[in-house]
């Protein structure tokens, strides 16, 4: 028996490091997405002075940014649930994400 408890305790490990990893990323991007989408922001006015097409894409995009940041966030939350050992609601939570309107990129 000790051999099957060493070794779920290493794989715990595995994935405690792996899932770790997979936050610091996915809070990276989103990070990056937020810091993006603000800069669009400040810039819509000008280009929307410039020409108003390109200000009405530049305010979509930057509106799609920022639901993927929210998308980014709800995704860490059901990484910080499973990390935690709460799969239920990490389940529940990956449910209610899925009935979401879907983002289309175009």
């Amino acid at each position: 028996m000790p051999f099957f408890k060493k070794l779920a305790g290493q794989a715990t490990n595995v994935f405690k490091k792996a899932s770790g990893g997979l936050d610091v990323g996915l809070r990276k991007i989103g990070n990056t997405a937020g810091t993006i989408g603000s800069y669009i922001d400040k810039a819509t006015p000008i280009l929307t002075a410039i020409n108003p097409e390109l200000g009405a894409t530049a305010s979509m995009v930057s509106g799609q940014l920022q639901q993927g940041r929210s998308m980014i966030k709800d995704a860490r939350g059901i990484n910080q649930q499973v990390r935690s050992g709460d799969i239920s609601g990490a389940i529940q939570k990956a449910k209610a994400m899925s009935s979401q309107p879907s983002t289309s990129f175009y």
